[in-house]
């Protein structure tokens, strides 16, 4: 595989928690620049819109699956709307802060 297929993320799906500032932000931009479908997890619906729209500025598809990953019926929700929006999760970046 080339160094260019391998960072071409087109058709793949990122679900991210603690999407909607500092590190899951970033890491949500860095791979909808490479083309992966992003859902954006987090507890704060105003943060993950505006990165919503950050995402879909680069031309990638979003969705947005708001809730706190400490609870359970929130991380189903979270993967309930994953699979509605896109299909399979190809990439999981656990990065919620939890104290």
């Amino acid at each position: 595989m080339s160094a260019r297929s391998e960072r071409d993320l087109s058709g793949r799906t990122a679900l991210i928690t603690g999407a909607g500032t500092g590190i899951g932000r970033g890491i949500a931009l860095a791979l909808a620049r490479r083309g992966a479908h992003i859902v954006l997890c987090g507890r704060r619906g105003a943060p993950l819109a505006a990165v919503a729209a950050e995402v879909e500025a680069l031309g990638s598809k979003t969705t947005i699956a708001q809730g706190d990953v400490t609870d359970a019926a929130a991380r189903l929700h979270m993967l309930e709307t994953t699979h509605a929006a896109f299909g399979l999760v190809h990439i999981l970046v656990n990065n919620a802060g939890i104290l």
